[in-house]
């Protein structure tokens, strides 16, 4: 099934998603077919929700048939082994905040991972720990104190990665949902900002961080 797949992609693949896709140099390991996301989303809707073939297309190492894995994967059925090994294979902020929002919000294990991740030295684990801190943030009944060491650990984003750094500004913002938080975040924020994320060649542009809380 995943070579019919595969094949479908690259019917629905573009020239113009390909030039792109080596204009903004993505410096990724991964292949591309040129598909581009609102593609992929009605695609998925005419398959079943299947958990092992999601695996079997983020095993593929295209960059589309992971991106397709993110709309078709059973969160309940994802293990934390197996969403380790998913972070471990994006080298792309598009599949692993796909994933994360799409499945692993919805997975046993936040906390677990959130826990996990954030310590991590490896760029796309961090990144996916503050996404799933930030669901944590909105969504859970976790007491303010247990988010505070993690939000003091962005007063150091000067010194992260640069979509470490984008997380990072996100979970400020995220801690808007609390509004004894929100005062620690804006004191961080007056601090650090503004927070620098490189967007490359694109109109891409981070939120001003400072202005969103204050609001």
């Amino acid at each position: 099934m995943i070579d019919a797949i595969i094949a479908d992609l690259k019917n629905l693949g573009t020239n113009r998603a390909l030039a792109s896709w080596e204009r903004l140099g993505m410096n990724s390991r991964l292949h591309y077919l040129g598909t581009n996301l609102s593609q992929l989303k009605v695609y998925a809707k005419k398959l079943k929700k299947d958990h092992q073939l999601a695996m079997s297309l983020w095993r593929s190492g295209i960059y589309d048939c992971m991106l397709l894995a993110c709309y078709i994967d059973e969160a309940k059925r994802i293990s934390p082994s197996e969403a380790d090994e998913v972070i471990g294979r994006c080298d792309v902020w598009g599949i692993s905040d796909q994933y994360v929002k799409n499945q692993l919000v919805k997975a046993s294990f936040v906390q677990e991972k959130a826990e996990e991740w954030i310590p991590s030295e490896k760029t796309f684990f961090k990144r996916s720990g503050f996404q799933l801190l930030n669901h944590l943030l909105k969504n859970s009944a976790l007491p303010d104190a247990y988010f505070i060491p993690y939000i003091e650990q962005i007063r150091n984003v000067e010194t992260e990665e640069n979509w470490v750094r984008e997380m990072m500004a996100y979970t400020l913002m995220s801690a808007k949902a609390r509004p004894t938080l929100q005062k620690l975040a804006l004191e961080i924020a007056e601090e650090v900002s503004p927070i620098q994320v490189d967007y490359g060649d694109t109109s891409c542009k981070l939120p001003d961080v400072r202005s969103y809380l204050q609001k």
